[in-house]
């Protein structure tokens, strides 16, 4: 037999195509896309650890399943690993890194893992052990307790937590002040005594005044005089394009930062004798403030202003 060469099929698109050869109406699957991203303000929360830290000072078994140190407190003695410094004045051995009776800068002292002895050279012979700078000793959380609440002027809390054990290098813990001040402003600190909030970093590019909740002349103050089509700013219902390193922060964030803002302010009037810095009374006043964002995978910090409560 013979064959012959059908012919051609014209069509303006693939589709059209393919309905005319297979005899079938084949569609479009999505003829239309609408691009759109997702924010997740449920992720948006205050990092704390588990169980939850006020201070970052050993209090051993002795403080419970919850590393209380008001409970530490009632026990007579707690032994403790924690640094050992002594004042090149007077003699005495320390945890502070001035001494309370000179007021001079303490210096390190340096014992041996295994017998305990004091040493110079950063080595024991007799144990053949590198020289640590803390030691077990015995710590009288009454009397830490009563003189940090005297410091900070504030009540003993009903629960101060703590942690098991140290970790860093010559085991030097936090002063108890600024666990009292953490547990008055309900703020928690990390393992690295910061305290941090955690949010998914979302895109934004353009914003209204309205719907971020600051007000026009807050918005003016912080360098946004007109909108989008150069016109003057007046109105919070007119769009801007969002500056460079500014960000927009969820209102819970917010609040938790006036807790942090008061936690530092009364830190550095009670304890460091300074003025207080941001005098924070609601999330209106944390708005054109300047954080410090910290991706996971990176070791330095964006510096950012606030534009949001």
């Amino acid at each position: 037999g013979t064959s012959r060469l059908a012919a051609p099929v014209e069509a303006e698109t693939v589709l059209e195509l393919l309905t005319k050869l297979s005899g079938v109406t084949v569609k479009d699957k999505a003829p239309t896309y609408v691009g759109g991203r997702m924010g997740r303000p449920e992720k948006a929360k205050h990092r704390e650890m588990r169980p939850m830290v006020h201070v970052l000072f050993p209090v051993s078994l002795a403080g419970g399943s919850h590393r209380d140190l008001c409970a530490a407190a009632k026990k007579l003695g707690v032994s403790v690993e924690i640094v050992k410094r002594k004042c090149p004045e007077c003699k005495t051995y320390t945890i502070k890194l001035k001494c309370d009776n000179c007021g001079v800068d303490t210096v390190h002292e340096q014992s041996c893992p295994r017998c305990g002895r004091t040493l110079k050279g950063g080595y024991c012979g007799t144990c053949k052990a590198e020289a640590v700078l803390y030691q077990k000793q015995t710590v009288n959380f009454k009397k830490l307790l009563e003189t940090a609440c005297k410091n900070v002027g504030c009540p003993p809390p009903k629960m101060l937590r703590g942690v098991k054990g140290l970790t860093n290098l010559d085991k030097t813990p936090e002063i108890v002040e600024k666990g009292l001040l953490r547990a008055k402003y309900g703020v928690s600190t990390y393992k690295d005594g910061t305290i941090r909030f955690d949010g998914t970093n979302a895109p934004l590019t353009h914003i209204t005044p309205e719907e971020i909740g600051v007000s026009v002349e807050k918005m003016r103050q912080m360098g946004y005089l007109a909108d989008t089509h150069g016109l003057p700013l007046t109105s919070p219902e007119q769009v801007c394009e969002l500056k460079i390193q500014d960000v927009v922060i969820p209102k819970s964030a917010g609040t938790y930062l006036v807790q942090i803002a008061g936690f530092i302010d009364e830190l550095l009037t009670k304890v460091y004798k300074l003025p207080p810095y941001y005098n924070a009374k609601s999330p209106d006043d944390m708005v054109g403030q300047l954080i410090f964002g910290l991706a996971p995978h990176t070791c330095a910090c964006i510096l950012e202003v606030l534009s949001q409560r």
